[in-house]
């Protein structure tokens, strides 16, 4: 059995879903169609012809074909004794329905929005969301260009035109932003020919590999300006001109995030995992975490001052969002100060530039992890130790990561025994 349906149907406008019944078992899947939610004839499961909807009668042609392609599903698996997974069908329907259309029909936009529609619920958001991002910025470059993008024009020419395109744009985007678009294209291209939607394949030097990026790291000193910065409804008052009901509730945010902060400076956890953690993460003086990016365990003893802040009674309940924390953190760092000037090499056009910044304004989130790599280094800790930490893979990785000036790295071996004199036999 298979029926069409609106998936938000009190919303002006819907994405439409298809559902099918094989065995006994419901799959709701989306089309990556969707149409005015007035425009839809609930009977007949179809988009009303009115002379006013003038893509009706394509989408009614694109729903029959998700119809036949249904069909062709449910028959391939009627025989079948465990009722198929939802993953499954969503790839059989898929390559059904696609491959009853010839590749130079296909949009790439629409592609990967179907890819992205296709694979809700079973990739992280955050991967849909490089998808969007990905679309969005295809799309400006369509209606700049008057281009319109397909599998077969997807090639050499494009990416040296998209990078033209790309590098004059006024945002002056970062280069790690060109990287991060150009990859993602590679990648719904090479899935798609791998689900036999085209036959293409991209050149070599198709690739914009991603810059080392300047960031800073804080002292330990600047870390205790923060988290010790009294932030008081009447100094909240002064700074930013507020009602002082508004500045009671954010001097308590203030207060969550110098917390925040400070954890995330002990114990070299990302920001998607220190800003999710829970009661039940800490046990006899320790921090046990299964972190989101790479799946691994990591346990971590706690810094004392960790230690007050969860005697203090702090919940873990209420969660700040990073770009929120980010914007705090940056005031939190100029009221205490940290206003040194900091040069930034950044590509930018496709140019290398020397950017002279405000300290303050580069404190983000990920300041807390790099901090606790490079003070763990000059405070001594051994390398090895402190990948167990930071999860780094190789050791060239983690010397990228760090930020040691050459002052500093010569301050932390003046004391060792080499440079002392000491001679050591070896027997």
């Amino acid at each position: 059995m298979i029926s069409f349906f609106l998936k938000n149907s009190k919303r002006d406008k819907s994405s439409i879903n298809i559902r099918l019944s094989i065995r006994g078992k419901s799959y709701s899947i989306p089309t990556g169609l969707s149409t005015e939610t007035k425009y839809w004839n609930k009977n007949s499961q179809r988009i009303k012809n009115t002379i006013d909807n003038k893509e009706s009668t394509l989408l009614n042609k694109a729903l029959n074909k998700w119809n036949k392609c249904g069909l062709e599903v449910i028959e391939a698996f009627i025989n079948s004794k465990e009722p198929p997974s939802l993953d499954l069908i969503k790839r059989k329907l898929s390559a059904h329905y696609y491959n009853t259309v010839e590749s130079n029909e296909i949009k790439f936009i629409d592609y990967i929005e179907n890819w992205k529609n296709q694979n809700e619920g079973l990739k992280s958001k955050s991967t849909l969301k490089k998808a969007t991002t990905t679309k969005n910025i295809l799309i400006r470059y369509q209606e700049d260009r008057g281009v319109v993008l397909y599998f077969d024009n997807i090639n050499i020419e494009f990416f040296r035109n998209f990078t033209k395109w790309f590098n004059s744009k006024e945002e002056n985007y970062g280069h790690n932003y060109y990287a991060f678009i150009i990859t993602h294209i590679k990648q719904y291209f090479n899935t798609a020919r791998e689900e036999k939607l085209h036959q293409y394949y991209l050149p070599s030097d198709f690739i914009a590999s991603e810059e080392e990026v300047d960031n800073i790291y804080l002292t330990p000193k600047e870390i205790e300006r923060i988290y010790n910065l009294n932030v008081t409804p009447d100094f909240l008052r002064e700074k930013q001109n507020l009602r002082y009901d508004h500045c009671e509730m954010k001097a308590l945010t203030y207060r969550r995030v110098q917390n925040l902060f400070f954890i995330g400076c002990y114990t070299a956890l990302r920001v998607s995992d220190f800003l999710t953690l829970n009661d039940y993460n800490f046990k006899n003086g320790f921090l046990y975490k299964k972190t989101k990016k790479t799946g691994k365990s990591t346990i971590i003893p706690l810094h004392d001052k960790i230690k007050d802040i969860i005697n203090d009674g702090f919940s873990f309940e209420q969660r700040v969002y990073p770009a929120k924390m980010n914007k705090l953190l940056k005031d939190l760092a100029k009221w205490s100060n940290l206003d040194d000037n900091i040069i930034i090499n950044e590509k930018r056009g496709g140019e290398w530039m020397e950017c002279v910044y405000k300290k303050y304004e580069l404190v983000t989130t990920h300041t807390c992890r790099r901090s606790f790599a490079t003070n763990a280094y000059l405070a001594g800790m051994p390398i090895p130790d402190i990948m167990k930490f930071t999860t780094h893979k190789s050791i060239k990785s983690f010397l990228k990561y760090i930020k040691v000036t050459e002052l500093e790295n010569a301050m932390k071996l003046e004391n060792h025994p080499f440079f002392c004199g000491i001679v050591v036999d070896i027997k």
